[in-house]
């Protein structure tokens, strides 16, 4: 005989695609609810969500009458009560058992004061759901339900029932989740006034991934099962310390594993590897850009933002391309069921999005955009922004001559994203994605003993479109999309006489370019149990890049790059050059290098087989251009020993062909640090990098604890490193390995209002180079400790939050490394490889972060204020000591220690209307 849940199982496994007819019941039995719900509305007062009924009395109206016969004061929000209505307890009642059947009746405590003031203020409440598929009334065992997006320890009994006590807020909402079945949300305030207690479930048109843990670091960022991925909702995320206003790549870095040396945000590494070595995709676009103002801003904007899946220990067959983690971000893909639009500023920028539903439940559109503020503002958190850059760079090395003076730098950027959404039938799904990132930097500086103004200028873009089409047909789902992407970068600079107004170009500049195409096809079918799956696939890449260099000679560059040639007349115009471009001369160097990968790719999902949860995959890839054929399994195991314990492990194989060279010298002024190559079959004699990762752990948690170790291991080959030349000059290039192994303990703690969680990491990164033949030494940027721990607490409407960092130091490069200082500017300076038998290292880097948001909503408008600060007590870390050459035409060097950033506040307001 079937059971329930089996027959549940079987019509949507079975469930055949909807006709005509059903469509037709289907619209006509929402037409009758929403004929019901008007008709509902209309019945009762405006603002009354609860249904008077014979001989109930509002509550504001009661404690009239109590506060005239009982001589008492009662302190409450108006707004909190009018909406509840109850029979008054009997008149012949003492005082305070009067207030004692009060509080019984209702979902408030009240405390006295001074034996006259009564305290009115919402108290715990038990509730109790029944969880039913909406056609069949079946009962859905397992069930589970998130408070304002965070997951209660609870799920649902055998008979569907779910059971659970919260603390609320009147703006707090309840979500019903069922794997198979959509999600439904209940305003808490409903759900205190409704006397029915059934959550009627839809069938849902995706399988939902089982979550291993719910609240990882709090609300809206919990752990899957499936590739052990992490997942964060930014609109249920409550605030980080230092980041008051939910920049998406500062939120990242605290998770365990992730981190940023130099503490940009665009500097994200992740086990070890380098920033390169993370894919990074928005809504299935690839992005090369690292970030507005040299990276310190992300370049994503949250308002477009549904979740942000984070792979720390490789990722599935699907993905390909990079040798160590994965970052997809992802708007919602469904049509908006309310009007929404919402404006906000911080202290360097503002922005504004809308959601509109075109067409109710067909046609959505979603938009946002991001400016910085015009003209030569510069607050605080700025000016920390300039130091910080600046330091340790050969600009601040000429700065200390009295004869050299740098003027404020000046930053601009414009973002704009869009999502429209076409849902033709149920489970058809059609979006169209775009978006387009701008940034420019401008460095001024000026000479007064050659009596020259110079600007060096940094314009970024980041532009893409992105057409996918989603499919579900019975336990069938299919996913295909094709995207564009097109990233440049140009650094140049301008000179003019003090007392002249007019640019020219002044020395060499640089454009580094990628052109990419990208398509997917991917089908899956749920074999049983609403969750095994088999999913297998089609993908295709293309990319072209550029790197092209060029001096001040007016003429056209010669035979290096046809891309640049056919854009000479479309580059962007230069500020204070005119409409005209930079001229570039005969001499200019530079190539075009493509890429074509094919590759087919498999996985099997199986989220509980005897305790085990396994995913494993297969991705074989043919690299056109090196004429390469490379298959990569990957395996992700759970095992669950018994309920609080989970034991886990993973390992693949990847593969990349875009990259960037290794520098060994920190200068965020200098672009050609950052530019992208191609790696599989390029001019310049670079190879296709392989890498291999894997990593074993343990989890256990509990209803307020959890405990989450991993142990990883990571190896590249192909990595790539520029260094000048013996006497003679020129650069060499070298070929080597990086290699990553450490541990990441996470230990968190929720203890009513306050989630707690430290994390701690014991790593070593290390480079090899076959050139040199030293042996393995530690990266540059390598940290074996890193130890963070941050509290946030939340109060009804308030959230705060504190955050403190311990971090070890990188590796002294200035005396006695590996490799000589001298190579800064290509110097004419012969290398000399000693291997490094004693690594001495900078100091320990420390500081304190806090945030505080507060939100508030009167009628259909919520208003959220919120304040950051980052480095509270002002610590002065150094992260490195370089040695500068001041310039090409010096040969006297200094030491200058490169700094992060001091006390930097930050203030957000966003104000958005719902309809």
């Amino acid at each position: 005989m079937e059971t329930k849940v089996s027959l549940i199982r079987k019509r949507i496994l079975d469930r055949e695609p909807h006709s005509e007819e059903g469509l037709g019941k289907v619209m006509v039995k929402y037409f009758s609810y929403l004929l019901w719900g008007a008709s509902l509305l209309l019945s009762f007062p405006k603002g009354l969500y609860a249904q008077s009924q014979s001989g109930t009395v509002p509550l504001p109206t009661l404690f009239a009458q109590l506060e005239t016969e009982m001589g008492l004061t009662f302190s409450f929000a108006p707004d909190l009560l009018f909406q509840f209505s109850i029979v008054p307890p009997a008149s012949d009642l003492a005082r305070e058992e009067y207030l004692l059947a009060l509080q019984e009746a209702t979902p408030f405590k009240y405390e006295v004061v001074d034996d006259k003031y009564v305290l009115v203020s919402p108290r715990p409440v038990d509730f109790t759901f029944q969880m039913e598929e909406e056609d069949t009334q079946l009962a859905l065992p397992g069930g589970y339900v998130k408070q304002n997006g965070q997951y209660l320890p609870v799920t649902g009994d055998a008979d569907g029932a779910i059971r659970f006590r919260v603390d609320w807020n009147p703006q707090d909402t309840l979500e019903f989740n069922f794997v198979g079945f959509e999600p439904q949300k209940l305003p808490i305030l409903e759900a205190l006034t409704t006397k029915n207690r059934t959550v009627a479930m839809e069938l849902s048109t995706t399988v939902l991934a089982p979550v291993v843990v719910q609240s990882y670091l709090g609300a809206g960022i919990s752990a899957f099962q499936q590739n052990q991925r992490l997942e964060l909702r930014p609109d249920e995320m409550g605030v980080l310390p230092g980041d008051a206003d939910k920049d998406l790549l500062v939120s990242l870095r605290n998770l365990p594993g992730i981190h940023t040396t130099t503490g940009l945000a665009g500097d994200l590494r992740i086990r070890g590897g380098t920033p390169d070595m993370t894919l990074i995709l928005f809504n299935n676009i690839p992005i090369y850009h690292r970030g507005y103002y040299f990276g310190t801003i992300s370049p994503f904007n949250t308002d477009m933002v549904d979740k942000v899946q984070v792979y720390r220990n490789g990722y599935g067959p699907e993905l390909g391309g990079r040798v160590g983690g994965a970052i997809e971000i992802s708007s919602e893909a469904k049509v908006p069921t309310q009007w929404q639009a919402g404006v906000s500023g911080n202290a360097v920028a503002a922005s504004a999005y809308v959601k509109a539903p075109l067409i109710p439940e067909k046609l959505g559109l979603k938009v946002a955009g991001r400016a910085s503020y015009p003209g030569n503002y510069s607050p605080l958190v700025e000016q920390e922004y300039n130091a910080m850059i600046l330091s340790a760079t050969p600009l601040q090395a000429r700065a200390q001559s009295p004869s050299f003076e740098i003027d404020p730098f000046r930053f601009d950027y414009e973002d704009v994203n869009g999502t429209l959404t076409f849902t033709p039938r149920p489970g058809t799904t059609v979006n169209v994605d775009g978006l387009a990132i701008f940034n420019e930097n401008v460095v001024p500086h000026r000479s007064l003993r050659s009596g020259q103004y110079t600007e060096d200028i940094d314009k970024i873009y980041n532009t893409g479109l992105n057409l996918s089409w989603d499919q579900h047909w019975g336990a069938w789902q299919g996913n295909s999309f094709l995207t564009y992407s097109d990233f440049q970068s140009h650094a140049f600079a301008g000179q003019r006489d003090l007392d002249d107004e007019t640019l020219s170009l002044l020395y060499s500049g640089r454009v580094n370019a990628i052109t990419s195409w990208r398509a997917r096809s991917s089908w899956g079918r749920v074999l049983s149990d609403l969750q095994d799956q088999l999913t297998f696939g089609y993908e295709w890449n293309w990319n072209e890049s550029t790197n092209l260099k060029y001096d001040s000679a007016d003429a056209t560059p010669r035979g290096s790059s046809d891309r640049l040639r056919k854009e000479k007349d479309e580059r962007p115009p230069r500020p204070g050059m005119g409409d005209n471009p930079p001229p570039v001369s005969n001499d200019t160097e530079g190539r075009d290098e493509i890429s074509s990968v094919h590759s087919l790719f498999a996985q099997y999902s199986h989220p509980s087989w005897n305790k085990l949860a396994l995913d494993l995959g297969l991705r074989l890839s043919y690299f056109e251009q090196g004429e390469e054929l490379r298959l990569e399994p990957r395996v992700f195991l759970n095992y669950t020993i018994s309920d609080p314990w989970v034991v886990k492990g993973s390992v693949g194989s990847y593969s990349q062909y875009l990259g960037v060279d290794l520098n060994y010298t920190y200068n965020h002024l200098d672009e050609n640090q950052f530019a992208w190559n191609t790696l599989a079959g390029g001019r310049m004699g670079r190879g296709l990098m392989t890498g291999t990762q894997a990593q074993v752990g343990f989890l256990w948690q509990s209803t307020s604890w959890l405990v989450d170790v991993e142990g990883y291991w990571k190896r590249a080959q192909g990595i790539t490193a520029t260094l000048s030349r013996v006497q003679g000059g020129g650069l060499e290039l070298l070929d080597g390995m990086l290699r990553s192994r450490g541990v990441d303990m996470l230990v968190r703690t929720s203890q009513g209002p306050l989630d707690v969680w430290a994390s701690y990491t014991l790593s070593l990164t290390e480079n090899t180079f076959e050139e040199l033949a030293i042996g393995w030494f530690p990266s540059l940027y390598d940290q074996r400790h890193l130890f963070n721990i941050s509290g946030v607490v939340h109060w009804g409407n308030l959230r705060a939050s504190l955050g403190w960092y311990l971090h070890g130091g990188v590796p002294d490069y200035s005396v006695d490394g590996p490799l000589p200082d001298a190579i800064e500017f290509s110097r004419e300076v012969p290398i000399v490889p000693q291997a490094w038998t004693n690594v001495d290292r900078n100091p320990w880097t420390h500081q304190l972060d806090a945030s505080v948001r507060y939100s508030f909503e009167r009628g259909p408008l919520r208003t959220t204020l919120g304040v950051s600060v980052q480095n509270v007590y002002n610590q002065n870390n150094i992260l490195n000591i370089n040695r500068v050459f001041p310039s090409m035409d010096e040969d006297d060097f200094v030491y200058l220690p490169q700094t992060l950033i001091g006390f930097t506040p930050n203030f957000m307001l966003k104000v958005e209307y719902r309809k």
